[in-house]
């Protein structure tokens, strides 16, 4: 009998990325160190007509003229994708959307490539802020 350990750190691990407010696609520290993220990366992403909400995102170790260049700001992986999600339909603005990236078996056949994953969106009305109204200060007697 071959028995496998089933690593609980390796099964905890969930890839999520966050469509900011300002349309830029943020990558959570855990996604950023497992896919290995750095500045000289980029990501591609491609459409299925079957599944129009749930674009596939191809990670590539160079630059691609067809792919979004992966940026860095402090310790902070994104992608400029605003025109991306526009195009989607997504409601960025008004909508909070965590994806979840998950492996896509038949992605990665059709594009012979390991580096393939689905973004499958969840999406909340943004909660806004409340106005505080501050009242002027009343004179002292």
């Amino acid at each position: 009998m071959g028995l496998i350990v089933m690593s609980a750190k390796e099964l905890s691990k969930k890839l999520k990325v966050t469509v900011q407010k300002t349309g830029r696609l943020g990558f959570t520290q855990t996604t950023a160190d497992e896919l290995k993220l750095n500045e000289s990366c980029s990501i591609k992403f491609y459409f299925d007509d079957e599944r129009k909400d749930s674009p596939v995102l191809q990670l590539l170790n160079c630059k691609d003229g067809d792919a979004f260049s992966v940026l860095k700001s402090g310790d902070y992986y994104y992608l400029s994708t605003a025109a991306l999600f526009d195009k989607l339909g997504y409601d960025y603005k008004s909508q909070n959307i965590i994806c979840d990236l998950v492996e896509d078996d038949e992605a990665r056949n059709q594009l012979g490539d390991n580096n393939v994953y689905r973004l499958v969106p969840r999406k909340d009305k943004r909660k806004k802020r409340p106005v505080i109204e501050r009242q002027p200060d009343e004179e002292m007697a």
